[in-house]
């Protein structure tokens, strides 16, 4: 358990890196990995739509992103990364057992954290 917890953490605190753009890609890959982890822990199942749908159309939307004009493109990638490195939060805090309300306000935390962390990007684009 505190292996699982440690892991999923360092893959966690790895993209929260200050960078001047939110790392979209890393975040994707970090709610698959504590997704994947938390699933296969005892008595936890997914409650919303599977993950191996909405990885790869996360992916699939971040490239479309790319290919749009900044002021298009940005708000794309900013939301797809927030809401990732949200998730994986929210992974993390269900790993460690904690109860649920602590895992929506940590998402809610690390989702407006990303999501402020790209502002002044978009702002400019």
């Amino acid at each position: 358990m505190i292996k699982t917890i440690i892991l999923a953490l360092a893959v966690l605190l790895s993209g929260c890196a200050i960078t001047k753009e939110p790392n979209a890609y890393a975040g994707v890959v970090a709610d698959g990995i504590t997704t994947y982890r938390a699933l296969s822990m005892p008595g936890f199942s997914e409650l919303g739509i599977n993950p191996a749908i909405t990885i790869p159309a996360r992916l699939i939307t971040l490239k479309v992103a790319e290919k749009l004009p900044p002021a298009q493109g940005l708000p794309i990638k900013h939301g797809i990364s927030a809401a990732s490195w949200a998730a994986a939060a929210s992974n993390v805090v269900t790993m460690a057992q904690l109860a649920q309300p602590a895992g929506i306000a940590v998402a809610i935390a690390v989702w407006w954290t990303v999501w402020l962390r790209g502002e002044d990007e978009r702002t400019y684009a």
